[in-house]
């Protein structure tokens, strides 16, 4: 019974996310994009080897530019889904991250809605749009993304050592997509 009630929260947290960003697929390429995907001959060549020259330490983040223009050359719909997906992805991942944090504090487990609220005003907040709609700003998405599985990793090694080995993993691959990973562990700490 609880997997169907928060099936039913993510469903509310899709549609809220759909109803938010739909006008923002209209948006254009802006600023660093140009420089980053629109102009980048690491991109357009379809070699993995100079997209790594372009930018080894935030290769994994490029890598889906990369396969965004493989698939779909610059038609900019196609980012702005990759973007939303990433981010309502990220917005699944704390609302888990939370229900598991209130589990460890002894709340009752069907206490969900400060959990889904937190994720709501996580996922329609206005410091959220330009993660979203500004297409370079993937960057910073895929990094909450790492940030977030590190830190859900973590709260699971609590009852199971073993998941300590993917709370590393996913710390290492997020610091190929933007150097802020850094700070996952003293995040953790806190």
């Amino acid at each position: 019974m609880k997997s169907k009630r928060c099936l039913f929260d993510l469903l509310l947290l899709l549609l809220l996310a759909a109803a938010a960003y739909v006008s923002s697929f209209k948006g254009t390429w802006q600023f660093d994009d140009f420089r980053c995907i629109v102009d980048n001959e690491a991109i357009r060549s379809g070699s993995l080897l100079k997209l790594w020259r372009f930018s080894p330490g935030r290769f994994l983040a490029f890598l889906t530019f990369w396969a965004n223009y493989q698939s779909c050359a610059l038609d900019i719909f196609w980012y702005h889904l990759v973007n939303l997906f990433i981010h309502v992805l990220n917005c699944f991942l704390f609302y888990w991250f939370l229900l598991l944090l209130q589990e460890s504090h002894g709340v009752n487990e069907g206490k969900r809605f400060p959990a889904f609220m937190c994720a709501a005003l996580f996922l329609v907040h206005p410091v959220q749009t330009q993660a979203v709609t500004y297409i370079v700003q993937r960057l910073e998405l895929l990094c909450f993304t790492f940030i977030a599985a590190h830190l859900i990793f973590l709260l699971l090694a609590l009852r199971n050592k073993l998941f300590y080995i993917p709370a590393v993993l996913v710390l290492i691959a997020g610091l190929f997509c933007k150097e802020n990973m850094a700070v996952a562990p003293l995040i953790a700490l806190l």
